[in-house]
């Protein structure tokens, strides 16, 4: 299941509390629109880069201060860093869980990867991080299965 930025974004800036995932200072209001090269613009961060296979999943995402993002490059995240992802991923899950979205095996999501772990994994892209299971008609409630 892919969510639209403005979705994903949204969801990212309250399980962040509205901090930059990297430094961890408030970031603008989700309204404030900005210019392209201003430092404190939002900007959406891959956890693990792409260049490592970092896929594109609310999971592998951090919203981020421009200047933060781009000083970042493709460094491995700080311990102070990952801290900081582990509790906007269970703030994620609540909140997915809030609008009746429930993950199917959330200590996978939890399970952060590291860029050297990233770097090892077989990768298939035929598969998505997160698929809607439809196979539970008794309910109203919306599964999330991760593959």
């Amino acid at each position: 299941m892919q969510f639209p930025r403005v979705v994903c974004t949204t969801i990212l800036f309250y399980a962040q509390k509205g901090k930059c995932i990297l430094c961890g200072y408030r970031l603008p209001p989700l309204a404030d629109v900005r210019e392209a090269n201003d430092p404190v613009r939002l900007s959406l961060d891959h956890v693990i880069p792409r260049v490592y296979a970092g896929k594109n999943s609310i999971w592998n995402f951090g919203l981020t201060h421009n200047k933060c993002n781009s000083d970042r490059g493709h460094a491995p995240l700080t311990r102070e860093q990952e801290t900081r992802i582990a509790y906007a991923q269970r703030a994620i899950l609540e909140i997915l869980g809030s609008m009746g979205i429930f993950v199917d095996n959330p200590q996978e999501v939890l399970r952060h990867k590291s860029i050297e772990e990233a770097k090892t994994m077989v990768i298939d892209d035929s598969l998505e991080d997160i698929v809607l299971d439809e196979t539970d008609e008794s309910s109203d409630t919306k599964v999330v299965a991760i593959r």
